[in-house]
């Protein structure tokens, strides 16, 4: 297990049990004491947890709310898999939402290879790098989340209802395998549903660290979206829900 999915995966265990010790985390992860506790150290650094005596627990709201600098060295090669994969689905003069993942994130290089594209985000960091590439960009306003650097709430979400969209790119933390769409976050998740509501093509982006994984809210269910980009052949899997 690289160290990121270690990562991924101890904070996965304190949001379950709410905290946990350097014993138990090496045990659950088949490493080192002293592995666990430099995890645990650049975990604190990224202000994502508290150190405790031969522990560690969840900073508030990290449950629902990861850094995106975080959230973005996590599964790098996967994500850049998956944004070329999803380049594919682009044309010159389309309307495009991108939400503000860090899976998404990546697909922004392949946009400037396109003609007249029109985009409209919730992301002020995808409007900013858009920008130095040249291309404008909407972006919806509302409430900014500081860690995952999205914009959300009803005016965010007023403002994407005034726009009609060929294709909506998103992510989110989990999908299981039944077929449910599922994140930590009710109003990053709100902000989505909302934009689905308004585009033609709903084309979901889930790395293969994603699958089997369950949150506390149902963004979507598999059915309603037309395509899933993963870095993996997911066809069997979710074949029985398309």
């Amino acid at each position: 297990m690289y160290f990121c999915e270690r990562h991924e995966r101890i904070l996965e265990i304190l949001k379950e049990s709410g905290s946990a010790s350097v014993e138990r985390l090496a045990q659950l992860l088949f490493v080192s004491p002293p592995t666990i506790r430099r995890d645990l150290a650049f975990l604190k650094e990224q202000n994502l947890i508290h150190r405790t005596f031969g522990g560690a627990t969840l900073r508030n709201n990290t449950a629902n709310e990861i850094p995106f600098e975080f959230r973005d060295s996590q599964d790098a090669d996967s994500k850049e898999i998956i944004a070329k994969k999803a380049a594919e689905y682009l044309r010159d003069d389309a309307v495009i939402f991108l939400d503000a993942s860090s899976t998404v994130y990546r697909l922004l290089p392949y946009i400037s290879k396109f003609k007249n594209i029109t985009v409209i985000t919730n992301s002020p960091k995808v409007c900013l790098t858009l920008a130095e590439q040249g291309i404008g960009s909407y972006c919806t306003g509302g409430t900014l989340l500081s860690k995952s650097k999205a914009l959300v709430g009803e005016s965010a979400k007023e403002f994407a209802k005034k726009f009609n969209a060929d294709i909506f790119f998103f992510s989110s933390q989990g999908i299981t395998e039944d077929g449910l769409i599922t994140d930590a976050s009710v109003v990053e998740s709100e902000i989505r549903r909302a934009i689905m509501a308004q585009s033609r093509l709903n084309i979901f982006l889930c790395s293969s660290s994603k699958i089997g994984k369950k949150y506390a809210y149902t963004l979507a269910n598999i059915s309603e979206v037309d395509a899933v980009v993963s870095d993996i052949d997911v066809t069997e899997i979710f074949k029985a829900d398309k």
